[in-house]
């Protein structure tokens, strides 16, 4: 049970997020850092292919697993099958991934804002903004929206939950939850070693502040997942970042002055 076609799909997204994104972020990654003695042209390429290859690891781990305990892509699924641009099944899931999103949203920011951000260095929070905005808007959108969706729900997710039900036993409902909460620690974890590369310290706030936050929107991502589909997720987690990016531009000009 795996969905060449699915998988193709799915990976050709996935790098294309990745080559949009990853060579922008990279370049603000150097020159937080300073001089480096490999060319930037070559570390760009070799960050590029480095990730894309384990988003295309993850994205065929999910293929595999996903189906096997009731996870699905079926907007993508339906285009492949040749339903047109597959607009029924978009609108089943974009009610719920705005609603949910934007929920989302709104504690993330709240949260990031008001408890996370004051209490951060300020060359930190300075040093991370820089990052996230030196992608740009588009850049952010493919990154997070669809690349680390691909990964981390599509792949860590459903990869998870088949141990954790199909193996390990658990009931179907436990099981989807245990899967839900550790991508999500997984996911709020896996930024760390970004941050750790610009060259900022890894604080207790730091910490706090990426798996919170980042869990907290990858128990919606992953919920929208389980009940709506890839799509859902997709489109919550762009959501994210669709809000933040403007509120980001104003304060990190300020910052830099």
């Amino acid at each position: 049970m795996f969905d060449l076609s699915l998988f193709l799909l799915l990976s050709a997204l996935a790098v294309a997020a990745i080559v949009i994104a990853l060579p922008r972020h990279v370049t603000s990654l150097l020159r937080l850092r300073g001089e480096t003695a490999v060319p930037v042209r070559l570390v760009k390429i070799g960050a590029t292919f480095q990730q894309s290859l384990m988003a295309v690891g993850l994205v065929a781990a999910g293929t595999w697993a996903a189906p096997r305990v009731g996870l699905e892509a079926p907007w993508f699924s339906a285009i492949l099958r040749g339903e047109g641009l597959g607009l029924s099944y978009a609108v089943a899931q974009l009610p719920a991934a705005l609603i949910l999103g934007g929920l989302g949203t709104a504690a993330f920011l709240w949260l990031y804002y008001r408890i996370f951000r004051p209490r951060m260095a300020p060359e930190a929070v300075s040093r991370t903004e820089e990052l996230r905005n030196s992608m740009g808007l588009v850049g952010r959108l493919a990154m997070g929206g669809v690349a680390e969706e691909l990964m981390f729900r599509w792949g860590v997710m459903s990869v998870l939950a088949w141990l954790v039900i199909s193996v390990g036993g658990l009931p179907s409902v436990l099981g989807m939850w245990v899967a839900i909460v550790v991508s999500g620690v997984l996911f709020g974890v896996g930024h760390l070693p970004g941050v750790a590369a610009a060259g900022i310290s890894i604080t207790r706030v730091i910490v706090a502040a990426a798996v919170v936050l980042n869990g907290l929107v990858a128990l919606v991502f992953g919920w929208l997942f389980w009940q709506y589909g890839l799509l859902a997720a997709i489109v919550a987690h762009a959501l994210v970042h669709a809000f933040w990016h403007p509120l980001e531009r104003p304060r990190t000009r300020v910052n830099t002055r």
